[in-house]
């Protein structure tokens, strides 16, 4: 093997370095450094995106939440937590309204 060879060899497995964990701060900074002027024009549209996918992310975090209700209080009648106390006040008394609300918000939720 040549001395070229023996070299190339030893740089490839210099550049094999496995990759670093996390986020590379550095690299991030340097690539809006390079694009982010390109960005500007389109900043107002891109936080109205980023925002409507928080805002989908959270309330598909929320679509179970309703059929739990639906178990644990309208089919096993556990009585309702402290947070859920104010459904008596506004005429949500018997398990069949407490299922329709449950349900609307259920509908809600996945539209």
């Amino acid at each position: 093997m040549s001395k070229k060879n023996k070299k190339l060899k030893k740089n490839r497995k210099k550049s094999r370095k496995a990759p670093r964990e996390g986020l590379n701060i550095r690299a991030l900074v340097q690539t809006f450094k390079i694009f982010g002027r390109h960005y500007k024009p389109y900043a107002r549209t891109l936080i109205l995106a980023y925002s409507c996918l928080f805002l989908t992310i959270i309330l598909s975090a929320l679509t179970p939440w309703p059929l739990k209700l639906i178990l644990d209080y309208v089919i096993i009648p556990n009585p309702l937590p402290e947070w859920l106390n104010f459904l008596p006040s506004l005429g949500i008394d018997t398990p069949k309204e407490m299922l329709l609300v449950f349900a609307v918000s259920l509908v809600v939720l996945t539209l």
